[in-house]
């Protein structure tokens, strides 16, 4: 274990991911990249803690809770004010860069900024249950790494362990494990186990306060969401009713005609 020290915070690291963690700062950083991680596992299993510890390494101890997303609005609040060498994470992002919504104009943009985010020389970090959930064109072609954290016996054993798997073995897994959520060894072995320690490096407190505020806003973005195509869709029928093409009705409405 490697001791990580910065502003007068101590904690202990594993020596590989310590390793691999410096060889993306690296290539980010000089070789203007993006660096995109995946720490996914059950809820409870440690995921947040595990982040904290990777985004605090990764900034050299400036990562603040106020680079942590909880919802979408959050998400794109933050990826605009990014600059070179920070880090954000997007924690539970199940409803952010869902699979299940990946032709929705949110999640477009979502992974459009992804995309984008390679020329700032940045670090994200992608929580959630499992990486299976998540749109491919992030789990196969923006991901570099991927932290799976389980406890052990499941599901209420010991915290604190995860296994760590390379782009080549993300693909791996997408393509045999995902029909049955499966990270059996006999699919792909990871590259490396190890442990972390329970210690939140970061305003704990406050991440817990903006996570709560973030969940209760949800429900009220995704009602309002749903109140404008409600709203659209009315508004639609009532110029085909009224006999406008369309073609007129997709090009008033900024639409794409099918």
């Amino acid at each position: 274990m490697v001791l990580i020290t910065y502003n007068q915070k101590s904690f202990h690291m594993d020596d590989t991911l310590h390793r691999e963690l410096k060889k993306m700062k690296e290539q980010v950083l000089v070789h203007n990249d993006m660096g995109v991680v995946l720490i996914d596992g059950r809820p409870g299993s440690g995921k947040s803690t595990l982040a904290s510890q990777v985004a605090f390494f990764l900034t050299d101890g400036k990562f603040s809770v106020d680079y942590e997303s909880f919802n979408q609005r959050q998400t794109f609040d933050i990826m605009r004010k990014m600059k070179e060498g920070d880090c954000c994470i997007i924690d539970e992002s199940f409803d952010v860069i869902n699979k299940r919504t990946s032709q929705t104009s949110a999640n477009m943009l979502t992974i459009n900024m992804l995309q984008q985010m390679r020329s700032r020389k940045v670090f994200i970090l992608i929580l959630l249950p499992s990486f299976y959930d998540l749109d491919k064109n992030v789990s196969l072609w923006l991901a570099s790494a991927l932290l799976h954290c389980y406890r052990s016996p499941e599901p209420l054993g010991k915290r604190g362990q995860y296994v760590a798997y390379d782009i080549e073995g993300i693909q791996k897994l997408w393509l045999y494990g995902r029909q049955s959520y499966s990270y059996s060894l006999k699919i792909v072995q990871p590259n490396f186990r190890a442990r972390f320690t329970k210690y939140f490096p970061i305003d704990y407190k406050k991440y817990e306060k903006m996570k709560k505020k973030a969940l209760t806003e949800e429900p009220k973005e995704k009602t309002e969401t749903s109140r404008y195509y409600q709203q659209r869709n009315i508004l639609m029928k009532e110029l085909k009713d009224s006999g406008v093409s369309v073609s007129d009705i997709s090009k008033k409405m900024g639409l794409r005609e099918r």
